[in-house]
């Protein structure tokens, strides 16, 4: 196990991508802080985040990330992909 920082900014999403090197690691989070399923999985700037490196699922992404020290930063909104208006959800039959 070790502990990673959230960033201002980052959410569920890229601490898993970062972490775990997909989105399957969102539960993978989860499960490692119980406290998450409390929050509805708002993260702030400086929390620590528990991480289990053994149950990475694709270690070459993490890997990549970790060796150019990137940190994922896509914002806040966890479900920013949910929030689109009428016009998009007519078109594709949404």
């Amino acid at each position: 196990m070790k502990e990673v920082v959230v960033y201002e900014g980052q959410n569920l999403v890229d601490i898993a991508i970062q972490e775990y090197g997909s989105l399957e690691g969102v539960w993978q989070l989860v499960r490692d802080n119980s406290f998450l399923q409390t929050i509805d999985y708002d993260l702030k700037a400086g929390q620590k985040l528990r991480i289990d490196t053994s149950k990475q699922i694709r270690n070459d992404i993490v890997t990549f990330f970790d060796q150019r020290n990137i940190k994922i930063n896509t914002g806040s909104d966890f479900l920013f992909f949910a929030e689109f208006n009428d016009d998009f959800n007519e078109d594709f039959f949404i």
